[in-house]
């Protein structure tokens, strides 16, 4: 029977820097990552026994958990023909990856753009319906889940020759859907 317990948590299942090397004297431990580290990632724990004569026996074999995240949310509004996405700002360190997927036909195939900031307008897609969601990419490399998706529609605009929107006092024209 072991009277206490060592345990470590490292970043790398050879345990060669941990994170984390605590003793304790029961079988509970709560740890905080986000105190031990700043990134979301996979960590590995062992636990070894401490017997009655103070000796540690050997560490059982590495467990794994995952600290996973999930992207903040989007809002989408559209400004004239050019969707403009909206989201809370982020530490400069994690990249933000932008993916707008087509929803209807003959809209502008799947994208991807790494944005920073808040806000970008999304230039050059075709009418139709899109939804765009965000995902983080953490500085170890570690993907975020995709964030809530918002949906938003391009509208099919009347244009003149040199390709600017034909409106009135109204707005533009904004032809029918095929």
């Amino acid at each position: 029977d072991a009277r206490a317990y060592r345990i470590q948590l490292s970043e790398d299942r050879s345990f060669a820097s941990p994170l984390l090397e605590r003793r304790v004297g029961d079988s509970s431990l709560t740890v905080d990552l986000r105190a031990l580290t700043r990134w979301p990632g996979r960590w590995w724990w062992r636990v070894a026994g401490i017997g009655q004569d103070g000796e540690p026996g050997p560490f059982s074999e590495p467990g794994s958990l995952r600290w996973q995240t999930t992207a903040p949310a989007l809002s989408a509004e559209v400004d004239l023909d050019i969707p403009v996405v909206r989201w809370q700002p982020l530490e400069r360190s994690v990249r933000t990856m932008l993916r707008v997927e087509p929803r209807s036909t003959g809209a502008t195939p799947l994208r991807e753009y790494e944005v920073s900031g808040g806000e970008y307008r999304i230039e050059g897609l075709a009418p139709g319906r899109y939804e765009a969601t965000l995902r983080l990419v953490y500085p170890n490399g570690v993907r975020s889940e995709p964030g809530e998706a918002a949906g938003f529609r391009i509208p099919l605009l009347l244009r003149d020759g040199s390709g600017r929107p034909v409106g009135s006092s109204a707005g533009p024209i904004r032809l029918p859907e095929s």
